[in-house]
């Protein structure tokens, strides 16, 4: 079984005029977001290359903008009760394993106001029950075409291990465990962080508003081989950085020198 249960509930708010999420690959820097102070160093991405591919992106360092590449959510920016539709881009990241089932990504999202004030383990837990339940096809309008979203089968989800540590020195809270059904399993970490930086939104009165962001990096693979890939995905964990931007917004100086991931993350 290979990913059938990543897709997260959470991730049905984010925003901006051009998909969120965007980012390029580059020989020097590694994968550098648009729009976001955030990257994966490039000897991050040359340690994983001998085993790992990136997916996402195209060779010439383009992100790839097929339709399983882009979704449609959907936030109240302005609170007016109306939540606007826009496209956003899946991952940041995506890598799949060169010889092998294995999947690593890394997302982020906007958090809603209702969530921002929900502890990591309680986020996380609410992903777990999404898996657990599933959810079923159905069509989706984007604005320019109708996609047909493919169910997500129920899973019996078992809860290996999980612990609260650090992604780049902000907090986050790890969780890994079992997805299955019938003879097929695979095992999952999953990686939930509060951003450092916030998501810039024009708003009303030509204000600007920071939205905060949750950051989401994960692993699966089958159970035999899962333990073999974790030093891969510690790997990746350890070399991304993010920096503050709340000056943009009044709200402080940034961190000019950025940060790397802590030896607390696994």
């Amino acid at each position: 079984m290979t990913r059938p249960f990543i897709t997260l509930a959470l991730l049905s708010a984010l925003g901006c005029a051009s998909p969120y999420g965007s980012g390029r690959l580059d020989v020097e820097r590694g994968y550098v977001a648009d729009e976001l102070p955030l990257r994966v160093t490039a000897d991050g991405l040359d340690a994983l290359n001998p085993r790992w591919a990136v997916v996402s992106h195209l060779p010439s360092g383009a992100q790839r903008t097929g339709w399983n590449d882009l979704h449609v959510r959907q936030t109240d920016w302005d609170d007016d009760g109306r939540p606007s539709r826009y496209r956003a881009f899946r991952n940041h990241l995506r890598f799949t394993e060169r010889t092998g089932a294995g999947e690593m990504w890394l997302q982020s999202t906007i958090l809603e106001p209702e969530v921002q004030v929900r502890e990591l383990r309680h986020i996380a837990d609410h992903f777990l029950s999404s898996v657990a339940e599933g959810s079923p096809g159905r069509a989706v309008w984007t604005g320019r075409r109708i996609e047909l979203r493919a169910a997500q089968p129920a899973l019996e989800v078992d809860v290996l291990s999980r612990m609260d540590g650090q992604l780049a020195g902000q907090q986050a809270h790890l969780v890994i465990f079992r997805a299955s059904r019938a003879d097929a399993a695979a095992h999952t970490a999953v990686l939930f962080a509060r951003a450092p930086f916030r998501h810039a939104q024009p708003g009303s009165m030509e204000r600007v508003r920071g939205w905060p962001v949750l950051l989401i990096a994960g692993y699966t693979n089958g159970p035999a081989e899962f333990d073999r890939g974790m030093s891969d995905f510690a790997k990746l964990l350890e070399t991304i950085e993010m920096m503050s931007n709340d000056e943009r917004f009044g709200l402080g100086v940034p961190d000019t020198e950025g940060a790397t991931a802590s030896e607390e993350s696994l």
